[in-house]
């Protein structure tokens, strides 16, 4: 591939698929979590660790995220027993917070400015899953209502492909596990 923004690159070369491994998909990481690894713990903070103290310091007293933050890494530790496998780690910790933010401020139990913050957390977690192609489609397409062909045009690549990406997109989000909506 070639530099950004030399003459050389084509339209959507910095999309092109990469064997890369997303920086939240990581199947291993969930089941060394599950099966104990300690290692698996200290991983998961370092990953999701900033996300979810970001979120606590949007509705919690400074001390209290911090304490908040500590006790939902604790509790999803201790209760990784009953956890859903086929769930992503992010994601449970996320509801971990959001949980834990409702205990701490009862009244936040049916605030929408909380449900907002935890839906855009998600959505920034599971974007951060997707190959960049197909994250940049789902943004422009929730984000920017843009149209396949403008989306397209944005991202330098074909309408066809815009369209398939999307469908992969939306796929991949669907709940895993064969369980009912």
């Amino acid at each position: 591939m070639s530099a950004p923004g030399s003459a050389e690159e084509q339209p959507g070369d910095r999309f092109a698929t990469s064997p890369r491994t997303p920086r939240s998909a990581d199947p291993d990481l969930a089941k060394r979590f599950l099966h104990g690894d300690q290692g698996a713990l200290a991983e998961a903070y370092r990953r999701w660790g900033g996300a979810i103290h970001a979120l606590a310091l949007r509705f919690l007293p400074e001390r209290t995220a911090e304490a908040s933050t500590s006790r939902v890494f604790v509790d999803a530790w201790r209760n990784r027993a009953s956890s859903d496998p086929v769930r992503r780690l992010g994601l449970l910790l996320l509801d971990g917070m959001r949980r834990e933010i409702v205990r701490q401020r009862p009244e936040l139990g049916h605030d929408e400015a909380l449900a907002a913050a935890v839906d855009q957390a998600v959505l920034r977690e599971l974007l951060s899953e997707l190959p960049p192609l197909r994250a940049a489609v789902l943004e422009l397409t929730l984000h920017g209502s843009l149209t396949a062909t403008q989306t397209a045009e944005r991202l330098g690549v074909p309408t066809h492909m815009v369209r398939l990406e999307l469908g992969e997109a939306l796929a991949s989000l669907k709940p895993r596990g064969g369980g009912k909506r």
